[in-house]
């Protein structure tokens, strides 16, 4: 489950739909999130819920870092942000630490892995949504086996990542976590009125969220779509219960 946009709610607003959405996701058998900093609350949203389910250490947590310090080198900030999300998840340690949208790779990808060796974060990574900018240095990256995860854009209508990232992830055996799976529920407009194809059922689709999941998840290169939602009835029907 995705957390950009929908889980970036102040604590002074009502969240109990939040609450709802962590424990059907729990209950259907949801195990993977994926926060970051840059989505607002998303990472206090997740870990207050969590903690109050009693399911902090049963979760998968995905986290992002976007930082550059004041100057090269600089691991300052980093440092600062890896701290403020392991107190706002209740972790002492992140499953999974991306590097935001490539942002500062060079310095970061390093860092990671030095973090990875000190048991602060289990697996690293790197993620963008933008196809023309990650495809060169996403596949290098991944070919030169620097990478524990990978995070792209893909989805039945965008399917770039096909090419050249999903066959590299798949030789170096890094995982693959998956944005827009949905294209930001522009899919549903398309199909809207529409009946599923006859063969939908044979496959273990009942609606169309589960169509286009399904055509995401069936490459053997994928290991997770992350899409997001702030309904209950969204994540039952996502997850196929």
């Amino acid at each position: 489950m995705g957390t950009f946009l929908t889980f970036d709610v102040l604590p002074d607003q009502p969240r109990d739909q939040l609450q709802q959405v962590m424990r059907q996701f729990w209950e259907a058998g949801g195990r993977m999130i994926d926060v970051s900093p840059l989505y607002g609350m998303s990472g206090v949203n997740v870990g207050e819920p969590a903690a109050t389910l009693g399911i902090t250490d049963e979760l998968f947590i995905a986290n992002k870092i976007w930082a550059t310090g004041k100057y090269l080198g600089d691991d300052s900030q980093a440092l600062r942000r890896l701290e403020q999300s392991m107190q706002r998840l209740s972790r002492d340690r992140i499953d999974t630490l991306q590097v935001h949208s490539l942002v500062n790779m060079e310095m970061m990808v390093p860092l990671l892995r030095e973090w990875k060796q000190e048991g602060k974060i289990r697996y690293l990574g790197v993620t963008h949504h933008d196809l023309p900018l990650y495809a060169n240095p996403v596949t290098r990256w991944i070919e030169n086996g620097d990478l524990d995860f990978v995070q792209v854009r893909y989805s039945i209508f965008e399917r770039g990542v096909e090419e050249r990232i999903l066959p590299a992830a798949a030789d170096q055996e890094t995982a693959v976590l998956v944005n827009m799976p949905f294209e930001k529920a522009r899919l549903f407009e398309v199909v809207q009125g529409q009946p599923l194809p006859e063969f939908a059922r044979d496959i273990g689709c009942e609606n169309w969220a589960q169509f286009f999941l399904k055509y995401v998840i069936s490459h053997l290169a994928v290991t997770c779509a992350i899409p997001a939602t702030t309904n209950p009835a969204h994540v039952v029907e996502n997850l196929g219960h």
